[in-house]
């Protein structure tokens, strides 16, 4: 196998676009970075869903408005479910 081949073989892995940086993730076709951009997906609203949570069981430890106001931790509920 000569250069050329083995150049020509590996051409074929490189993703041909105009866009580059991160457009070339967010527009890219490529089924291991569609993959990739998922997990990323996933796991960020994972760990933000996560996070109010936590807020919001903190609230329930105090009778008191100790954290955030009634109308806060409503809004936390909220998007907690939706996330």
């Amino acid at each position: 196998m000569t250069t050329a081949t083995a150049a020509a073989e590996l051409d074929f892995y490189h993703e041909k676009t105009r866009f580059k940086g991160i457009f070339g993730w967010i527009f890219s076709t490529d089924h291991k970075r569609i993959g990739i951009l998922y997990l990323v997906t996933i796991i960020s609203f994972f760990l933000v869903g996560m996070a109010i949570g936590v807020l919001m069981r903190l609230e329930m430890l105090n009778p008191e408005n100790t954290i955030v106001t009634a109308q806060t931790y409503n809004t936390f509920f909220t998007l907690h479910a939706l996330l």
